[in-house]
């Protein structure tokens, strides 16, 4: 699990998952969602980040046009997580 890391609109937490030594899959544990455009914004982006994350194995990912604090916080929160295991 990577740190909580603000994102300005909220706080972005995710949680990697490493199975033989390759990233599987990432969860999000908290995104910003408290007005109804950090809502939109964030379920636009969250699939984007998740999926060129498992497809680079990094947390070395574009930022998402429109979710630049989010997508900012993503990328912090992964390399967290993946510091963590050792990836």
């Amino acid at each position: 699990t990577g740190s909580s890391v603000d994102a300005y609109y909220g706080v972005v937490q995710v949680a990697a998952t490493i199975q033989n030594g390759s990233l599987t899959n990432v969860a999000f544990l908290s995104y910003p969602q408290d007005r109804s455009a950090s809502l939109q914004r964030s379920n636009y982006a969250m699939p984007i980040l998740k999926s060129e994350a498992i497809s680079s194995q990094s947390a070395n990912v574009n930022t998402v046009s429109s979710a630049t604090y989010t997508s900012q916080a993503f990328i912090s929160s992964l390399s967290s997580a993946l510091s963590q295991a050792s990836v």
